[in-house]
């Protein structure tokens, strides 16, 4: 049996391991060195060994901790690997790498143990483990759940106590992507003292997740601001940006997905919205942001058919990206697109804020870039307080009248009305009807009367909202869903405004019917 003996050097610090015999094929005895000894040490100390154990050892400890280098040198020995480490080592490497259908075509093709001895089973509980993982990057959950069965179930067999701390971390991660996260939990698992620091470091990350699942984003940023990896410092970016504060952007060779992220969220807050670089987000929960934002970018240059496309169909199931989701949809609507399941929006919107915890950072992010669609949520039933605030203190056109706040001022005419029926797709119809030589121009005189008043920020146009309430009412009809308050949404946003844009849009909708 292999046995392993040696002292080494790194930096300045002599690593404790003269002593330390390790037993290549015991699963046990490598837990216990992968817990206590730095894993430069091993690299170290496993960097020159033949044995098909010690290079599965080799690789595993340069494959999980090592650069884009060290795993194209890690996928180079992997045919040197001990056959029943072999499979579950490939899934990381290629899992590291991005190439995840490859991952998951191998963790499919070797889903059983490579025999039934100790090392075997190890195999296969990393397997599980990795593979758990590949298959919920993809996607698969049912698929994952599966795997990571598996894992804890061989992992439990050989009585690996660390492994089953990872297991078990993998578990509520896995649970917050599923929309039933357990920050409770997270936090029970960094308390225990045996959680090793990398595990305790993976952890804290999950419990970031978790907490902004729930819309929870200035609890998350406090988990996150005192970590030192890439990783911690994108999601400090990330949860910053989304609470409208100030973060230092480490700079362009930096390229985290949480950092990307964070720098899309300010290039909008600035008045652009930079997507670049976003398309190749594959990592969940941060791909899911960015196809959202990926949509709301392709929305503001008036494309909701390549939005659609953009956004899917079916809602995630982190309650806080399944109400950006909705927000999202609705957007497409209030711009003239077309989705599939418009009359469910307001369903999957109510389960959404039923799940979170907290709701006022996500109003401050869609406030600024959506305001037009937060207006239409803002008029449903039981919708929560702060959006109620929030609409009475909006600015708002409606019509001859502008409100900010409890203020009203006059406007420009008949510019607002018209602007208004223009954006809920009755242009057309209401030009007409005024005979009106304005179009062209309606938005520059809105523009000079808010100069004229001082006002400080631009009113919006609810006519998107009331766009795609229409749309809403529409879909409902088709379906045969009867529910009063998707027939009366429409009437209620055309309530609020005033009586010149009003009846402006009443004798478009009867023009378009003729």
């Amino acid at each position: 049996m292999e046995l392993l003996s040696c002292a080494c050097w790194s930096g300045e610090t002599m690593c404790n391991i003269e002593r330390m015999q390790i037993e290549a094929s015991d699963p046990s005895s490598w837990e216990a060195v992968r817990r206590r000894v730095p894993a430069r040490e091993i690299l170290n100390l496993l960097r020159d060994e033949r044995d098909p154990v010690l290079r599965g050892r080799y690789v595993e400890v340069l494959a999980s901790a090592g650069n884009t280098a060290d795993l194209l040198r890690s996928r180079e020995l992997l045919p040197e690997i001990d056959e029943r480490l072999r499979p579950a080592l490939t899934v990381l490497v290629l899992a590291r790498l991005g190439a995840w259908r490859e991952a998951q075509a191998v963790a499919r093709a070797y889903v059983q143990p490579r025999g039934l001895d100790r090392l075997a089973m190890e195999g296969g509980c990393l397997l599980g483990y990795y593979g758990s993982m590949v298959e919920r990057e993809l996607e698969e959950h049912r698929m994952a759940e599966r795997m990571l069965g598996m894992a804890t179930a061989l992992g439990f067999a050989l009585g690996l106590s660390s492994r089953g701390m990872a297991l078990k971390g993998e578990t509520l991660r896995s649970a917050t992507l599923l929309g039933v996260g357990d920050p409770d939990a997270l936090r029970q698992l960094l308390a225990d003292p045996e959680l090793s620091p990398v595990q305790a470091r993976a952890t804290t990350l999950s419990l970031a997740e978790s907490l902004g699942a729930y819309g929870e984003y200035q609890e998350a940023l406090a988990v996150v601001s005192t970590g030192e990896s890439e990783r911690s410092q994108g999601m400090t970016a990330f949860y910053s940006a989304l609470l409208g504060r100030a973060w230092n952007d480490p700079g362009p060779e930096k390229t985290d997905d949480w950092l990307r992220l964070a720098r899309a969220l300010a290039s909008y807050e600035i008045g652009g919205f930079s997507v670049e670089g976003l398309a190749g987000i594959t990592h969940e929960p941060q791909a899911t942001y960015a196809r959202l934002m990926m949509g709301a970018a392709v929305l503001r240059g008036q494309q909701p058919v390549q939005a659609a496309l953009t956004v899917r169909q079916k809602p995630p199931r982190p309650h806080d990206q399944r109400a950006l989701w909705v927000v999202a949809r609705l957007g497409i609507l209030a711009n003239g697109g077309e989705i599939e399941g418009a009359a469910q929006l307001v369903n999957v919107w109510r389960s959404a804020l039923s799940g979170l915890r907290s709701i006022a950072p996500l109003i401050r992010v869609l406030s600024t870039q959506t305001p037009e669609t937060l207006w239409l949520l803002a008029h449903l039933r039981g919708a929560p307080d702060e959006l109620i605030v929030w609409r009475e203190q909006a600015s708002v056109v409606r019509g001859l009248q502008v409100t900010v706040g409890r203020q009203s001022f006059r406007g420009a005419g008949r510019a607002g009305a018209l602007l208004i029926a223009d954006a809920a797709g009755l242009g057309d119809a209401a030009a007409a009807l005024l005979n009106s030589q304005l179009r062209g121009n309606e938005a520059k005189r809105l523009t000079t009367r808010y100069e004229e008043l001082g006002l400080t920020t631009i009113p919006f146009n609810p006519g998107p909202s009331l766009r795609a309430a229409l749309k809403i009412r529409q879909d409902a009809r088709v379906a045969g869903v009867n529910d009063p308050e998707l027939e009366e949404l429409p009437e209620l946003l055309i309530a609020g405004l005033t009586h010149d844009a009003r009846e402006l849009i009443y004798a478009a909708f009867e023009e378009v019917a003729t």
